[in-house]
């Protein structure tokens, strides 16, 4: 997906002000759910390459750009808006079109003519690939892996991958997506199912369980008591339960952030990171993903019984 600046003028207007937007773009995984795979910040726009949990896009988009219009219009001391009415999104095949779609947007820079090579740019996602910078965020495992199994030699071919597209015009169907509004990348089946998808997602909006389903389904699958969620202990099978919980609360609409953390006794900003720990190691560990999969479809259940 694109965000533009409104009228074309520039998103960045002071050398910190990039920082300040990954910071809540990193924030915004850790509240929405989504998962971020590529992202590159230009003068005057930013791409970004999602995996939506289960809170719609526009409302994440939504508080990502309203949040930053704040900040930097303070600093300003200006009033309006900052970026380009609504945000650009192409729903994308991911099977197909990953690998294509993370070169495309790293080597954005470069094709701007903004650097001579991608990890000479230190707004994208190229160089926490590379293992150059940390962005615990940025999700690299799920390309990496199409690449190798160890990590080395999965970094050095991806590497390679984007090298290879400098000096090289993106693929039709990408740079044809890229130029269009709301077009879906992928075949026909894709998009029938995509369809179908989205309207069963607004079906689902009407079942949100409840918080005190959730705090019990997550209490079960870790054979705690549900009030130990919110005692005062900080070993770490309570401390990744809470991190569960609010993931799951998250997107499944359960409860809001603020209340879970009250329920919890705890301020947003450590659940926060409870969030965000548990995010990353989903990635990497079948077993808790798979923990997270069944207390989503008992809470889900139950609240359809």
């Amino acid at each position: 997906m694109m965000l533009r600046g409104n009228a074309g003028q520039d998103i960045f207007l002071a050398s910190q002000d990039g920082r300040v937007f990954l910071d809540l773009l990193g924030e915004g995984a850790a509240r929405f759910g989504y998962r971020l795979h590529a992202y590159c910040l230009m003068p005057n726009h930013i791409h970004l390459l999602l995996q939506v949990g289960a809170v719609p896009l526009g409302r994440a988009m939504q508080v990502l750009a309203q949040r930053y219009t704040v900040r930097i219009n303070a600093r300003e001391k200006r009033p309006g808006h900052l970026f380009q009415g609504r945000y650009k999104a192409i729903l994308v095949d991911a099977d197909s079109y990953l690998l294509e779609l993370a070169r495309y947007i790293h080597l954005n820079p470069v094709r701007a003519g903004l650097a001579e090579r991608p990890d000479a740019w230190r707004w994208s996602g190229h160089r926490a690939y590379l293992g150059i910078e940390a962005a615990p965020w940025l999700t690299t495992d799920t390309v990496l892996a199409r690449f190798a199994e160890n990590g080395d030699a999965a970094r050095e071919a991806y590497r390679r991958f984007v090298a290879e597209g400098m000096g090289k015009a993106p693929p039709p169907a990408l740079a044809e997506a890229a130029g269009a509004a709301g077009r879906v990348l992928g075949d026909d089946d894709f998009a029938s199912n995509a369809l179908r998808q989205a309207g069963e997602a607004e079906i689902a909006v009407g079942r949100r369980p409840g918080v005190e389903a959730l705090l019990a389904a997550v209490a079960a699958a870790y054979d705690v008591a549900p009030p130990m969620l919110a005692g005062p202990s900080r070993v770490r099978v309570l401390a990744e339960a809470r991190g569960v919980a609010g993931l799951l609360a998250r997107q499944t609409g359960a409860a809001s952030q603020a209340e879970l953390a009250r329920r919890f006794g705890r301020n947003e900003s450590s659940l926060t990171r409870a969030i965000q720990h548990v995010r990353h190691r989903q990635a990497g560990d079948a077993d808790l993903a798979r923990r997270i999969a069944r207390i989503g479809t008992v809470i889900l259940q139950e609240k359809q019984a």
